[in-house]
């Protein structure tokens, strides 16, 4: 779900070149439409994701210090050897360095820079989704980074792409001890992993038919490339969207909320405020039609038995960080019920899945 979809939202996330299975390690031309490479003084030195047609995410290591005439931005590369017929190249007009980064412990190190000027959409050039606030990510849950940062110590010239398991935080602070909740954490026990050079680019999900960026790459634990070695260490995206959302007042970037289920979390109050005010018609349908409170209750068991019994189904698959709103509106339902008098009726019902 994006919120709301217009602008460059709509389009964000979505790769028309990405239908084939993702798995090998050289990526294909606009498998990664959104992956940027970010250069300093005509030299690669990280990787980016463009966010909308002029802002580009990356991570703050890479640009402390440096001034924005110093970076150049290329969108639509494959290779970082040669040219390709479908990249375009911007410079930086302002870099926006998170103000509370901490370079000692990579805390908060997510950068935003403004191009010089907006990039056209093509197959090739496109921006992805950034996760929203209040997104999670269970432990083990499979993602995706990609980058051009050297493979076993060689510079590695085509885009690479590897799938990489989520690390739980406390696992991942038992190795670096500065883990924080803006933090997240992947590894992948094969040790094909990100190197230098793949800083400031993402960590991906998809969501049913569009990719989510949930972390930007931060630091890493094996010196040698490639070997395996402890996980990796993601800036969680999640975490900045006010932040990014303050930086960028014009045509802002889309945020997704998505769980590890890719299930899309769905505004628990607002879902029982529209039921309230369902219910609400169905008593004035009722009484329109010369019915009585006997033709209520019998219309209103039926409503509360099918509601109560899906609600329960849909309790099953809430995820965990939703259980305290979700109970706190089926508390409300609960007294809704009871102001309604149908505890006795609703004790006897079983679900069915006949139309009312």
């Amino acid at each position: 779900m994006i919120l709301p979809l217009q602008n460059d939202k709509s389009l964000c996330g979505i790769a028309p070149l990405n239908g084939r299975i993702v798995g090998e390690e050289d990526a294909a031309p606009g498998e990664w439409p959104w992956q940027a490479s970010l250069y300093l003084w005509g030299q690669f030195k990280c990787g980016g994701t463009l966010i909308n047609s002029q802002w580009v995410l990356t991570a703050a290591d890479c640009v402390y210090g440096r001034t924005a005439t110093s970076l150049k931005v290329y969108l639509g590369r494959l290779a970082l050897a040669n040219s390709s017929p479908n990249e375009v190249l911007r410079e930086v007009r302002r870099a926006v360095i998170h103000p509370l980064y901490i370079k000692r412990t990579r805390t908060n190190d997510i950068a935003l820079l403004e191009l010089s000027a907006p990039v056209a959409f093509t197959n090739y050039i496109r921006p992805v989704c950034l996760a929203a606030e209040g997104s999670d990510y269970n432990p083990g849950t499979e993602c995706w980074i990609t980058g051009w940062g050297r493979i076993e110590t060689n510079d590695s010239s085509p885009l690479q792409e590897v799938s990489v398991p989520v690390v739980s935080n406390s696992d991942c602070n038992r190795i670096y001890g500065v883990i924080k909740s803006s933090h997240i954490c992947a590894n992948s026990p094969t040790g094909s992993g990100p190197c230098i050079g793949d800083g400031g680019g993402p960590l991906l999900r998809k969501h049913d038919d569009r990719w989510v960026q949930s972390g930007v790459m931060s630091f890493f634990y094996s010196i040698v490339c490639d070997a395996p070695g402890g996980p990796e260490g993601y800036t969680r995206v999640s975490s900045y969207q006010s932040w990014i959302q303050s930086e960028i007042t014009s045509n802002p970037p889309g945020f997704v909320y998505a769980g590890s289920s890719g299930l899309v979390s769905l505004s628990v109050p607002l879902l029982f405020a529209v039921s309230l005010f369902g219910l609400m018609l169905v008593y004035l349908q009722v009484f329109a039609e010369g019915g009585n409170m006997e033709d209520l209750n019998e219309q209103k068991h039926k409503i509360f038995n099918k509601c109560l019994c899906q609600t329960t189904q849909c309790f099953m698959n809430i995820p965990a960080a939703e259980y305290s709103s979700f109970l706190g509106a089926f508390y409300i339902l609960f007294l809704l019920v009871y102001l309604c008098r149908g505890r006795n009726e609703l004790s006897r019902t079983r679900c069915s899945d006949r139309p009312l």
